[in-house]
């Protein structure tokens, strides 16, 4: 096995401190357990981010093909004039990469970020010639007057105090070298619903 107790690795305009590193030993049935944490920031007071990551490795003899089991990484994110970091977590049953073939595939995962959630799944062909990706998103239910604030954004003062207060959606997506589709395309705020998709594709792009 590995281990690395409080590293640090600087780079101009990039610092990680407190790296910590341990694995179980590698070899026999292929499945390593891995344990990450560090904290990065940019030299820019108080901003940071921090990272804590588990899972399970497992790899072929020859290192072509990788899968990873009980994904779980979490942390917090930090930004000037924010009064409290922002909890982040990303979780998935599993994901799988096959460098030969240049695909992953990651069937399910779940995201959260300051209070809203996001699940669905993705994967990937051709990774190294011609990237693609294909999956889905759904955004559960979350209250945009709150939420706006944390990514930076200051929104007008309605005349309804209800107002702003859900929002949710869920697409299907696409993005490749020919542009970018939504299709299947949901989204509610408030009592005001949309239904449609929206293709980004050619120079100069447009939206249709």
């Amino acid at each position: 096995g590995i281990k690395i107790t409080n590293g640090h690795v600087s780079y101009p305009g990039f610092d990680i401190q407190k790296f910590n590193l341990e694995t179980g030993a590698f070899g026999g049935s292929g499945v390593t357990p891995v344990s990450i944490s560090f904290e990065a920031n940019r030299g820019v007071p108080n901003e940071s981010v921090t990272m804590n990551a588990k899972f399970s490795l497992g790899t072929d003899p020859e290192f072509k093909q990788l899968r990873l089991a009980a994904v779980n990484l979490s942390g917090l994110i930090a930004e000037p004039g924010d009064g409290r970091p922002a909890h982040w977590e990303l979780s998935a049953p599993t994901l799988e990469a096959d460098f030969t073939a240049q695909t992953a595939a990651l069937p399910a995962f779940a995201m959260t970020f300051a209070g809203a959630r996001i699940t669905g799944k993705l994967q990937a062909t051709k990774m190294l010639d011609d990237l693609r990706l294909t999956g889905s998103a759904a955004l559960s239910p979350l209250v945009l007057l709150e939420f706006a604030p944390r990514l930076g954004v200051t929104l007008r003062k309605t005349r309804d105090p209800k107002a702003l207060m859900h929002l949710s959606g869920s697409t299907d997506f696409m993005y490749g070298a020919a542009g970018m589709r939504l299709d299947n395309l949901k989204a509610q705020l408030d009592d005001t619903h949309l239904k449609g998709s929206v293709a980004l594709a050619g120079e100069p792009r447009a939206a249709k």
